[in-house]
């Protein structure tokens, strides 16, 4: 596998981009349904959050890609 050569564009490290996911919740035995269905609440919000995140992140570096003279 080649190099690229100094100056060359090159794309970040996907998880710079894409953050992992948050961890899936478990039911623990003789857990409160309750207290269960909000971790499951959490565990959907935070993932959301990630993926807008993602997605902004994602549109800065399009931008940059797209205009590299502006960013240096």
């Amino acid at each position: 596998m080649s190099r690229p050569t100094a100056g060359a564009r090159s794309l970040p490290p996907v998880a710079d981009i894409i953050a992992a996911p948050a961890p899936r919740p478990v039911p623990g035995r003789g857990e409160d349904a309750r207290l269960f269905a909000r971790r499951a609440l959490d565990y959907g919000d935070a993932n959301a959050a990630g993926l807008l995140q993602s997605g902004e992140r994602y549109g800065a570096l399009a931008e940059r890609m797209a205009h590299p003279q502006a960013s240096d």
